[in-house]
Protein backbone atom coordinates (compact mmCIF):
# COMPACT_ATOMS: atom_id res chain seq x y z
CA UNK A 1 0.00 0.00 0.00
CA UNK A 2 3.05 2.14 0.68
CA UNK A 3 4.21 1.52 -2.95
CA UNK A 4 1.39 2.51 -4.17
CA UNK A 5 0.79 6.00 -1.99
CA UNK A 6 4.59 7.03 -3.25
CA UNK A 7 3.97 6.12 -6.88
CA UNK A 8 0.94 8.51 -6.89
CA UNK A 9 2.55 10.98 -5.19
CA UNK A 10 5.79 10.90 -7.71
CA UNK A 11 3.70 11.23 -10.49
CA UNK A 12 2.15 13.91 -8.60
CA UNK A 13 5.35 15.41 -8.32
CA UNK A 14 6.49 15.06 -12.20
CA UNK A 15 3.08 16.63 -13.19
CA UNK A 16 3.52 19.45 -11.50
CA UNK A 17 7.18 19.64 -12.20
CA UNK A 18 6.35 19.92 -16.29
CA UNK A 19 4.03 22.44 -15.44
CA UNK A 20 5.94 24.69 -13.88
CA UNK A 21 9.36 24.39 -15.74
CA UNK A 22 7.33 25.36 -18.23
CA UNK A 23 5.30 27.82 -17.43
CA UNK A 24 8.46 29.30 -15.79
CA UNK A 25 11.96 28.49 -16.85
CA UNK A 26 14.05 25.73 -15.07
CA UNK A 27 15.39 28.26 -13.14
CA UNK A 28 12.64 30.40 -11.89
CA UNK A 29 11.11 27.30 -10.30
CA UNK A 30 11.76 26.66 -7.11
CA UNK A 31 10.90 23.07 -5.12
CA UNK A 32 9.06 24.60 -2.42
CA UNK A 33 6.79 25.73 -5.94
CA UNK A 34 6.57 22.01 -7.16
CA UNK A 35 5.88 20.58 -3.39
CA UNK A 36 3.37 23.09 -3.11
CA UNK A 37 1.83 22.41 -6.61
CA UNK A 38 1.71 18.49 -6.04
CA UNK A 39 0.20 19.19 -2.86
CA UNK A 40 3.04 17.57 -0.65
CA UNK A 41 6.50 18.75 0.36
CA UNK A 42 10.06 19.17 -0.47
CA UNK A 43 10.97 15.71 1.79
CA UNK A 44 8.66 14.03 -0.91
CA UNK A 45 10.53 15.60 -3.44
CA UNK A 46 13.82 14.81 -2.14
CA UNK A 47 12.64 10.98 -1.36
CA UNK A 48 11.99 10.46 -5.07
CA UNK A 49 14.38 12.94 -7.80
CA UNK A 50 16.97 13.88 -5.15
CA UNK A 51 16.58 17.25 -5.62
CA UNK A 52 15.44 19.81 -8.56
CA UNK A 53 18.63 18.47 -11.35
CA UNK A 54 17.29 14.98 -10.60
CA UNK A 55 13.76 15.77 -11.85
CA UNK A 56 14.75 18.01 -14.86
CA UNK A 57 16.36 14.54 -15.52
CA UNK A 58 13.65 12.23 -15.25
CA UNK A 59 11.85 15.04 -17.47
CA UNK A 60 13.74 14.17 -20.36
CA UNK A 61 13.90 10.51 -19.27
CA UNK A 62 10.65 9.82 -19.28
CA UNK A 63 10.11 11.65 -22.92
CA UNK A 64 12.78 9.99 -24.80
CA UNK A 65 12.55 6.39 -23.11
CA UNK A 66 8.99 6.50 -24.67
CA UNK A 67 9.71 7.94 -27.88
CA UNK A 68 12.93 5.89 -29.21
CA UNK A 69 10.60 2.85 -27.81
CA UNK A 70 8.04 4.26 -30.13
CA UNK A 71 10.53 3.90 -33.21
CA UNK A 72 12.57 0.35 -32.08
CA UNK A 73 8.94 -0.69 -32.20
CA UNK A 74 8.83 0.22 -35.69
CA UNK A 75 11.70 -0.45 -36.44
CA UNK A 76 11.33 -4.27 -35.83
CA UNK A 77 8.57 -4.43 -38.63
CA UNK A 78 10.72 -3.06 -40.97
CA UNK A 79 11.35 -6.35 -43.22
CA UNK A 80 7.25 -7.12 -42.90
CA UNK A 81 5.58 -3.37 -43.58
CA UNK A 82 8.80 -1.96 -45.65
CA UNK A 83 10.87 1.12 -45.69
CA UNK A 84 8.05 3.29 -46.55
CA UNK A 85 5.57 2.70 -44.42
CA UNK A 86 8.21 2.27 -41.55
CA UNK A 87 8.95 5.99 -42.47
CA UNK A 88 5.57 6.96 -42.70
CA UNK A 89 4.69 5.06 -39.30
CA UNK A 90 7.62 6.84 -38.05
CA UNK A 91 6.28 10.26 -38.28
CA UNK A 92 2.57 9.57 -37.51
CA UNK A 93 3.98 8.20 -34.14
CA UNK A 94 5.86 11.33 -33.57
CA UNK A 95 3.21 13.57 -33.86
CA UNK A 96 0.81 11.33 -32.53
CA UNK A 97 3.30 10.94 -28.99
CA UNK A 98 4.12 14.69 -28.91
CA UNK A 99 0.15 15.59 -28.81
CA UNK A 100 0.05 12.85 -26.20
CA UNK A 101 2.31 14.35 -23.66
CA UNK A 102 2.14 18.24 -25.46
CA UNK A 103 3.48 19.86 -22.47
CA UNK A 104 6.04 17.78 -21.76
CA UNK A 105 6.99 17.87 -25.57
CA UNK A 106 7.04 21.99 -25.13
CA UNK A 107 9.50 21.90 -22.16
CA UNK A 108 11.43 19.06 -24.21
CA UNK A 109 12.00 20.58 -27.34
CA UNK A 110 12.86 24.11 -25.89
CA UNK A 111 15.52 22.69 -23.14
CA UNK A 112 16.86 20.49 -25.41
CA UNK A 113 18.05 23.91 -27.69
CA UNK A 114 20.37 24.92 -24.78
CA UNK A 115 24.05 24.03 -24.61
CA UNK A 116 24.52 21.78 -21.06
CA UNK A 117 26.35 18.37 -20.07
CA UNK A 118 22.61 17.28 -19.80
CA UNK A 119 21.68 17.61 -23.50
CA UNK A 120 24.97 16.35 -24.57
CA UNK A 121 24.40 13.05 -23.28
CA UNK A 122 20.87 12.97 -24.72
CA UNK A 123 22.34 13.98 -28.20
CA UNK A 124 24.84 10.92 -27.48
CA UNK A 125 21.92 8.48 -26.17
CA UNK A 126 18.88 8.75 -27.84
CA UNK A 127 19.41 11.29 -30.28
CA UNK A 128 21.98 8.79 -31.58
CA UNK A 129 19.78 5.94 -31.49
CA UNK A 130 16.61 8.31 -33.49
CA UNK A 131 19.77 8.85 -36.36
CA UNK A 132 20.44 5.21 -36.35
CA UNK A 133 16.66 4.08 -37.21
CA UNK A 134 16.05 7.10 -39.51
CA UNK A 135 19.43 6.16 -41.83
CA UNK A 136 18.21 2.47 -41.50
CA UNK A 137 14.58 3.59 -43.24
CA UNK A 138 16.57 5.58 -45.61
CA UNK A 139 19.58 2.72 -46.74
CA UNK A 140 16.53 0.08 -47.06
CA UNK A 141 14.54 2.35 -49.32
CA UNK A 142 17.32 3.23 -51.42
CA UNK A 143 18.90 -0.16 -51.98
CA UNK A 144 15.25 -1.05 -52.56
CA UNK A 145 14.87 2.04 -55.83
CA UNK A 146 11.40 2.90 -53.00
CA UNK A 147 13.51 6.12 -51.95
CA UNK A 148 15.07 9.38 -54.04
CA UNK A 149 19.05 9.22 -53.31
CA UNK A 150 19.33 12.65 -50.77
CA UNK A 151 20.97 14.22 -48.62
CA UNK A 152 20.06 12.58 -45.43
CA UNK A 153 21.20 15.01 -42.91
CA UNK A 154 19.05 18.01 -44.83
CA UNK A 155 16.37 15.66 -45.44
CA UNK A 156 16.16 14.99 -41.67
CA UNK A 157 16.66 18.23 -40.77
CA UNK A 158 13.57 19.05 -43.37
CA UNK A 159 11.53 16.63 -41.59
CA UNK A 160 12.44 16.88 -38.33
CA UNK A 161 11.32 21.03 -38.82
CA UNK A 162 7.94 19.77 -40.34
CA UNK A 163 7.40 17.60 -37.04
CA UNK A 164 8.77 19.98 -34.09
CA UNK A 165 7.86 23.67 -35.19
CA UNK A 166 4.11 23.07 -34.47
CA UNK A 167 5.24 22.24 -30.74
CA UNK A 168 8.15 24.95 -30.68
CA UNK A 169 6.16 27.45 -31.69
CA UNK A 170 2.34 26.46 -30.31
CA UNK A 171 1.92 30.09 -29.13
CA UNK A 172 2.05 31.52 -32.15
CA UNK A 173 0.30 29.39 -33.91
CA UNK A 174 -2.81 29.60 -31.64
CA UNK A 175 -2.54 32.87 -30.72
CA UNK A 176 -2.00 34.25 -33.95
CA UNK A 177 -3.47 31.73 -36.85
CA UNK A 178 -5.92 29.74 -34.46
CA UNK A 179 -4.04 26.16 -34.90
CA UNK A 180 -4.05 24.16 -31.90
CA UNK A 181 -1.29 21.28 -31.75
CA UNK A 182 -2.62 19.49 -29.35
CA UNK A 183 -6.11 18.69 -31.18
CA UNK A 184 -6.28 15.77 -33.12
CA UNK A 185 -7.96 17.09 -35.91
CA UNK A 186 -4.95 19.35 -36.43
CA UNK A 187 -2.49 15.93 -35.80
CA UNK A 188 -4.70 14.31 -38.89
CA UNK A 189 -4.52 17.42 -41.30
CA UNK A 190 -1.13 17.98 -40.89
CA UNK A 191 -0.10 14.17 -41.54
CA UNK A 192 -1.35 14.57 -44.86
CA UNK A 193 0.38 17.42 -44.97
CA UNK A 194 3.83 15.77 -43.81
CA UNK A 195 3.41 12.02 -46.07
CA UNK A 196 2.52 15.05 -49.26
CA UNK A 197 5.79 16.33 -48.50
CA UNK A 198 7.49 12.45 -48.12
CA UNK A 199 6.24 11.52 -51.51
CA UNK A 200 7.63 14.99 -53.14
CA UNK A 201 10.38 14.33 -51.28
CA UNK A 202 11.82 11.21 -50.93
CA UNK A 203 9.44 8.22 -52.72
CA UNK A 204 9.67 7.23 -55.79
CA UNK A 205 6.85 5.53 -57.40
CA UNK A 206 8.70 1.87 -56.97
CA UNK A 207 7.01 -0.36 -54.28
CA UNK A 208 9.09 -3.06 -53.56
CA UNK A 209 6.74 -6.11 -52.43
CA UNK A 210 7.58 -7.11 -48.74
CA UNK A 211 7.36 -10.40 -47.89
CA UNK A 212 4.98 -12.48 -46.32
Amino acid sequence: MMDKRLTTKKDDIFEAAVYLFYMKGYSATSIRDIARRAGGNSANIAYHFQHKQGLLEYCFTDFFEGYINGIEHIAEQLTILGPRECIIKYTKFCLSYYREKYLLTRLVLREISVDSSLNREIYTTYFSKEKFYINLFLDVGKNRGEFKKVNPSIFVMQLKALLNEPFIQAQYFIEVWQIFPNELHFINTYQKEIERFLNDCIFTNDICPVPV
